[in-house]
């Protein structure tokens, strides 16, 4: 039986065989209309082809992020190897997963696996996603495995790089994106270029973007689960007074709004939770409904501000600092029990988030130029409040009429963070082939985090409010210095085939359990990589063919588990985790017209030492009573939102009509195999799905405008992101379908001014 994989790999040789004069044809003069384009990135802090850079990475330009109408920095997945989001509520802000390996579990106090880099920016703060709606970006690079000795804040499992439109000295221009799709999608994008001097530029952006959700709600009519609103405004300043000088300044405010509710996907009606739903037939599975008899919602402000100067020395090195501020205010209302009854149908969430970086960094090159180096220093603080409550009548009668509301609890959390850290990157050529890879990073973190009572009073919602259990205050603190770094060889065996191998440490900061009664300290992450990789250009750099196979293994990784002596479940340390595989990128300028590529991983993660609490309904783990408590050896279990086999498959077809006119055809197909949102458990898998989008434009040869039909998930293939317990002790499960489960067709405008 073919596999999806090999059905694929199958149809790029038949393209290949189906045109063999673009590729056996002799030599012409305009051999380079058919040749790949060079792939620029900056993510290493200097402008390099992807095929010169020693270490797993990918790129999406601007035009392959239009052409594929992305609405949301998740869904890089469906173009990039070895990359997924997860979509459970607490983690959608940041979720991204590199390889199998993300942060599992939202904590206030916790950095992410994944790092987010925007602009320069390291994002750092919880609910900050770094960018909501693809707006004048000009790419996004994609790193895979430790990254530490390349950025300020620490990466232990990869960087998703973004990098927005720079203003253009000399130039007056503008352009213009709307688009109208299903269900009510509106996105509009404007943007203008200003010349202010012969040496500066300014460049304002601005977008509103919504969608409503695919699935009701059986109360109340105005609103859809998966309703989003995005919008925002970016303005950068860029000053050049001279060749050695450049000022970047830039601000932004970014507005989101998601209604993302779980769903009932199977109901235990022997339960009271169950007994609530007596009155509806047909509840869960693909019968898509919301029964929350209140709203659910998610509203983030996020306001950024940073200033970027670089100077250029005698020697050629280039100096650069980074100055940046971030704010994310973020307010969450839920219906908890999500059910047609008042259980706990008032739960809220208010964070105020703050951040402020400095970052240093020297890039040159020394002795000959066989020394190519980066230093950097690295400075940040960011502070976090955040308050919760949990309030409803808890009663699953849905007729009820409550006389007095009950505060479940009602804690007060405040984080602070302090982050140091000294690093270095280079590489030297021993000589015209080979090359040594070094790097190394100095860590320091100090972080705090606190848990005390919000006193509510004795009122609320026009309802007398009884307190049922009072906070007990927490607080922690705790330091950790770290020293981890990186060693390799490349090998040019000519100007278009180039081998490496590396060895780097990992390492991610240790936090503070907010969220527990206890405030506990959780250790530091910290992972050994092992990664060889080919990057190549074949048949006149028509073909290009990049691969790589790595083993890394994580120690204290940062999860969810179940502590034996408190009986409840926390934020802890997994003694041991791994992951393993490959990942293969291949792209191919079959003629003038016609470009195709194909992206695939493969990727074998899992727990090798983790003790957590036993699944409601255990079939593929053994449990066991420990001081009366039933937990699970969950030892070779995946993680959650791991699918061990990705790939992707797409074709660009453009042809021009007469002298003026120019077809533009882009076909994209997305494949994923199961995973599982819970680890250990057989109910939680979300099977095997692919993804069908593609894009028909046409326009002018010169680009100055472009009318273009769209589609994404044109099957309109359903699955599902999210399924767990609503109850541990219950057969009943919630799920949670993101918009990408839709589908989606449209019509878009560009016009370039």
């Amino acid at each position: 039986m073919r596999t999806p994989l090999s059905c694929a790999i199958g149809l790029v040789i038949a393209t290949l065989a189906s045109v063999p004069v673009a590729a056996q044809e002799p030599e012409t003069s305009d051999k380079q209309a058919v040749e790949l384009d060079v792939v620029k990135v900056t993510s290493t802090h200097k402008i390099q082809s992807i095929q010169e850079i020693p270490f797993s990475i990918s790129s999406v330009d601007a035009e392959k992020l239009e052409k594929a109408n992305l609405s949301d920095v998740s869904q890089i997945q469906y173009l990039v190897p070895g990359v997924s989001f997860s979509s459970d509520v607490v983690s959608r802000s940041g979720g991204a997963q590199i390889r199998g390996i993300g942060t599992q579990s939202f904590n206030y106090a916790t950095e992410q696996t994944v790092g987010t880099v925007v602009d320069d920016v390291i994002i750092a703060l919880p609910r900050d996603a770094g960018v909501s709606g693809f707006n004048d970006i000009e790419r996004v690079e994609v790193l895979r495995g430790p990254q530490g000795t390349l950025f300020g804040k620490n990466a232990s499992a990869g960087v998703i790089y973004i990098v927005t439109q720079s203003p253009q000295i000399g130039e007056n221009s503008g352009d213009l994106r709307l688009s109208l799709g299903s269900r009510n999608e509106h996105v509009a994008q404007l943007t203008g270029n200003i010349a202010v001097s012969p040496n500066s530029a300014l460049r304002l952006s601005g977008y509103s973007q919504e969608q409503d959700g695919a699935i009701p709600n059986v109360f109340n009519s105005s609103w859809r689960a998966g309703d989003r609103r995005y919008s925002g405004l970016r303005g950068k300043y860029r000053w050049e007074p001279s060749d050695r000088l450049s000022v970047k300044l830039s601000a932004e405010r970014q507005n989101t709004f998601s209604r993302q509710p779980f769903l009932i996907y199977s109901l235990d009606r022997t339960t009271p939770y169950g007994g609530a739903f007596s009155d509806f037939e047909n509840v869960g599975g693909d019968n898509l409904r919301s029964y929350a008899d209140k709203d659910w919602y998610a509203r983030t402000g996020t306001t950024g501000t940073s200033a970027k100067i670089d100077y250029t020395l005698g020697n050629g090195a280039t100096f650069t600092s980074i100055t940046a501020f971030r704010q994310v205010d973020m307010t969450q209302i839920q219906d908890t029990d999500m059910a047609p009854s008042n259980y706990m149908d008032n739960s809220e969430t208010r964070t105020d988030s703050k951040q402020l970086s400095q970052e240093f960094r020297m890039v040159g090159q020394a002795i000959g130029q066989r020394l190519d180096y980066t230093l950097g220093a690295f400075i940040m603080r960011s502070d976090t409040d955040a308050d919760e409550a949990k309030i409803g009548a808890l009663s699953f009668n849905p007729n009820a009429n409550p006389t007095m509301l009950y505060l479940l609890d009602s804690p007060h959390f405040e984080v602070r963070n302090r982050n140091y850290a000294l690093f270095g990157n280079g590489s030297y050529a021993f000589n015209g082939k080979v090359s040594g890879i070094f790097g190394a990073r100095y860590t320091y973190d100090d972080v705090f985090g606190s848990k005390s009572h919000n006193d509510l009073g004795n009122q609320i919602y026009g309802l007398p409010l009884y307190t049922l259990s009072r906070i007990t205050p927490a607080s922690a603190r705790v330091t950790k210095g770290n020293v981890s770094g990186k060693l390799g060889l490349q090998y040019r065996q000519n100007e278009d085939v180039m081998y490496y191998a590396t060895l780097s440490q990992g390492y991610k900061g240790p936090a503070i359990d907010a969220l527990s009664g206890t405030a506990n300290k959780i250790k530091p992450e910290t992972s050994l990589n092992y990664e060889l990789g080919l990057k190549s250009r074949w048949f006149d750099n028509r073909l290009s063919l990049n691969g790589s196979l790595y083993w890394d293994e994580f120690r204290d990784f940062q999860a969810t588990t179940f502590d034996l002596e408190s009986q409840k479940l926390y934020l802890s340390n997994a003694p041991r985790m791994r992951t393993r595989g490959m990942e293969l990128e291949m792209g191919w300028q079959a003629s003038d017209d016609l470009a195709l590529s194909l992206n695939a991983a493969v990727t074998d993660a899992e727990f090798l030492s983790f003790i957590g609490a036993c699944p409601s309904e255990p079939n593929s783990v053994d449990c066991q009573t420990v001081n009366g408590a039933l937990v699970a050896d969950l030892s070779g279990q995946r993680p959650a939102w791991q699918s061990k086999y990705t790939y992707s498959f797409n074709a660009d077809y453009q042809r021009p009509l007469g002298d003026r006119y120019m077809l533009e055809m882009r076909g994209a197909w997305s494949w994923r195999s199961s995973s599982y949102s819970t680890v250990g458990q057989e109910q939680t898998m979300t099977g095997a799905y692919g993804l069908l989008g593609g894009n028909i434009g046409f326009g002018p040869q010169d680009g100055n405008w472009r009318v273009s039909l769209y589609a994404r998930n044109l099957l309109d293939k359903r699955f599902r992101t999210y399924l767990a317990n609503y109850i541990s002790t219950s057969s009943g499960y919630f799920q949670m379908l993101s918009p990408d489960a839709f589908r989606t067709v449209g019509v878009s405008f560009d016009w370039h001014f």
